[in-house]
């Protein structure tokens, strides 16, 4: 039976953030930001997702957060950050992954785009684009090149990221906490990362804590940057049970520098994960 989540899907988005000005074209996935449309289209094959691939709950599909997060990651930590607001729906496209780049067919998709987005948004739909310092397109493509959509924990991570940064762009005051939960599933998942590739090169079980020396040894400012993640684990269990060892509060004692600061951290983690980019010159798997 024909999986309907298979094929080359077109995806809009929301002009309630500012979004990235620049393109980017790969194989199987291309981001087009325009005034007058923001959208994306990516090949998806299910049968890469993994045994667990058919969740009625979520946010976007893992070759669209291969795409998304190439691009948002591309900008390093300390120099801003880049947001990305989906549509819910996609919209199946009648043509084959080998013309997702072929620019004539960009022109006849982004008409489409247009079409649903000022259905969904007004007729006066206008997006605001931006700049941003990246690390460049090479670098995107190294990103996009090292993101595996079958490594189900990656994807989780780089899916909690972005939605973070999401939700908190949208609605700061509303969705603060979902955002600062997310952001921490996302460092969890980095931590397991670690965990996994230590266990592999090393035969044996790997623990938090050796997850965390590793970040110690191969991270510029490492003991400062375990004791911040270390931190925020204790941050993560206040707000996510409503009694704790920390106590109970009505509302989680949360401070905007806890998402915003772990968010910046864990971009310098997905980094090095994904393209081997170094903490620091000593940095190795």
């Amino acid at each position: 039976m024909h999986d309907p989540r298979e094929g080359v899907f077109l995806r809009i988005y929301n002009p309630i953030v500012k979004y990235f000005e620049n393109p980017f074209l790969e194989e199987d996935a291309i981001y087009i930001p325009e005034e007058d449309v923001i959208f994306t289209v990516v090949n998806q094959c299910p049968s890469n997702w993994g045994e667990h691939g058919w969740p009625e709950i979520f946010w976007v599909y893992p070759e669209e957060v291969r795409l998304l997060a190439s691009v948002a990651l591309s900008v390093p930590e300390g120099l801003g950050t880049l947001g990305f607001a989906p549509k819910g729906e996609q919209l199946r496209l009648n043509i084959t992954s080998e013309k997702i780049t072929n620019w004539e067919v960009i022109q006849s998709v982004k008409k489409q785009a247009i079409q649903i987005a000022r259905k969904t948004y007004g007729e006066n739909l206008r997006y605001k684009l931006r700049g941003a310092k990246t690390s460049g397109e090479e670098f995107q493509q190294r990103l996009f090149q090292g993101i595996d959509t079958g490594d189900a924990l990656l994807i989780r991570g780089l899916s909690c990221l972005l939605k973070s940064q999401h939700l908190m762009g949208v609605e700061c005051q509303s969705f603060c906490e979902e955002a600062f939960m997310n952001v921490q599933i996302a460092r969890e998942g980095a931590l397991q990362i670690i965990r996994r590739r230590l266990q592999n090169s090393k035969g044996k079980s790997a623990s938090y804590e050796n997850a965390h020396e590793y970040i110690q040894k191969n991270f510029e400012f490492g003991d400062a940057f375990v004791a911040y993640l270390k931190k925020q684990h204790d941050q993560w269990v206040k707000a996510k049970h409503p009694e704790s060892k920390w106590g109970i509060f009505w509302a989680p004692p949360l401070e905007a520098e806890d998402f915003f600061e772990t968010y910046e951290a864990l971009v310098t983690i997905y980094r090095h994960l994904i393209t081997g980019e170094p903490g620091r010159e000593t940095a190795s798997l």
